[in-house]
């Protein structure tokens, strides 16, 4: 079976699996092949991982995601 995992590089969660999260803002979908943030927050910018797999082998990606907010 096709297997996918999102890693988070988050101060607060380094080297975790990410999961979603209660309110519905930080969502897996596709079969854990998308990771949606909604409404990005400060303490989301983090590097984010997938790592995939299935018989045939495994890849990793890294994404680098930044968040900027507006001033006053």
């Amino acid at each position: 079976l096709p297997f996918s995992v999102f890693l988070s590089e988050r101060i607060s969660l380094p080297g975790s699996p990410l999961v979603a999260d209660q309110s519905g803002r930080v969502r897996i979908l596709s079969g854990g092949r998308q990771l949606q943030i909604s409404v990005a927050e400060m303490s989301d910018a983090a590097s984010y991982i997938c790592i995939a797999s299935n018989v045939a082998g495994s890849a990793k990606k890294e994404y680098s995601l930044q968040v900027y907010s507006k001033l006053p």
